[in-house]
């Protein structure tokens, strides 16, 4: 029975690799959507620490490696990718390393950068969140270094669900206009007085304003014990 389940489990591709490396999670399918939006590339020569290395610059979780035409890279927080395994022999493409698990025709050869960091699924309910505070910004120097945009209607759900879609962990408004999103945990040198951030949403959700001139009510949309920055929190 025991020889039957190793057998099961390595068609599967379930393989851990030691902790502190990067956890290969097998084999999933990808199509007709991207399973992850977080950032992307791609590269002839592309191996598999190239990857880890470009998704752990911009503090993503997970990593996926594919082949369709040319090996491509993509990161993401969000493990909605998780729920379409499919057998290891579909991610059968060698890396320029020399590295097997290099995904497939629209299969993912999908990596756990980080076990600390968790992001859930995407919800469409606005409770999936936690008010951090009101934090300090720079125009040269944005603290939400992701996705952003502009809305003078802005609501504090709409710039937290955005952000969920996007596959990022913190939303901050702005000037109660601008919202911003990144994955770099807010630093304690830049927190201030919640009165600061006293500027009204033009919707109906006023619990926390949004923001101020250059200062950002920030909310943590998904949760990280560890970043490889400093910690704000």
């Amino acid at each position: 029975m025991l020889i039957i389940f190793l057998v099961w489990f390595k068609a599967l591709g379930l393989f851990l690799v030691d902790a502190g490396q990067p956890k290969q999670l097998g084999c999933y399918k990808d199509f007709p959507s991207r399973k992850l939006s977080g950032h992307y590339f791609r590269d002839a020569n592309l191996t598999t620490s190239k990857c880890f290395n470009a998704c752990r610059k911009k503090h993503f979780t997970y990593a996926a490696i594919t082949c369709v035409n040319m090996l491509e890279c993509y990161c993401g927080n969000n493990p909605r990718l998780l729920k379409e395994l499919t057998a290891f022999k579909e991610c059968d493409t060698k890396c320029k390393d020399g590295n097997k698990a290099c995904g497939g025709n629209y299969r993912n050869s999908v990596y756990l950068l980080n076990d600390d960091c968790y992001q859930g699924e995407v919800r469409n309910l606005f409770h999936e969140y936690v008010y951090l505070g009101c934090y300090k910004d720079s125009i040269d120097a944005r603290k939400l270094k992701g996705y952003n945009y502009t809305d003078s209607n802005l609501l504090p759900e709409t710039c937290i669900r955005a952000c969920q879609k996007h596959e990022y962990l913190f939303a901050g408004l702005q000037d109660k206009k601008y919202c911003f999103c990144g994955n770099s945990q807010p630093l304690l040198r830049d927190k201030i007085p919640d009165k600061n951030c006293n500027l009204t949403c033009k919707g109906h959700f006023n619990e926390h304003k949004c923001g101020g001139r250059l200062l950002n009510t920030i909310y943590a949309v998904g949760k990280c014990k560890n970043s490889n920055e400093d910690k704000g929190f």
